[in-house]
């Protein structure tokens, strides 16, 4: 299955949304100090899911799983750089 028909099936049945979910409990639960495996899901994982097309499907869940984390560990702000997701136009 192509991962765009992936994408498009989880999304319109509200698996990610659910996936999601799922992930703050998680991350909710983790142990400080953070693993490092833990902070690199949060960067190569979660973050870059802000550029998938369907983001308006699941943005809620995605953006509280990235605050648990940063509730978790306030030393994570700096690698968290929004401005790398989005293209701004002028």
């Amino acid at each position: 299955m192509a991962i765009g028909s992936l994408e498009h099936a989880c999304v319109h049945t509200g698996f990610l949304s659910s996936v999601h979910m799922l992930m703050c409990s998680i991350i909710n639960g983790f142990a400080l100090p953070l693993k490092d495996e833990h902070r690199t899901f949060l960067l190569k994982v979660l973050l870059p899911l802000h550029k998938v097309k369907s983001l308006s499907v699941y943005h809620p869940q995605l953006a509280y799983c990235v605050v648990q984390f940063l509730e978790k560990d306030p030393t994570l702000t700096e690698p968290v750089n929004f401005t790398r997701c989005y293209v701004f136009s002028g």
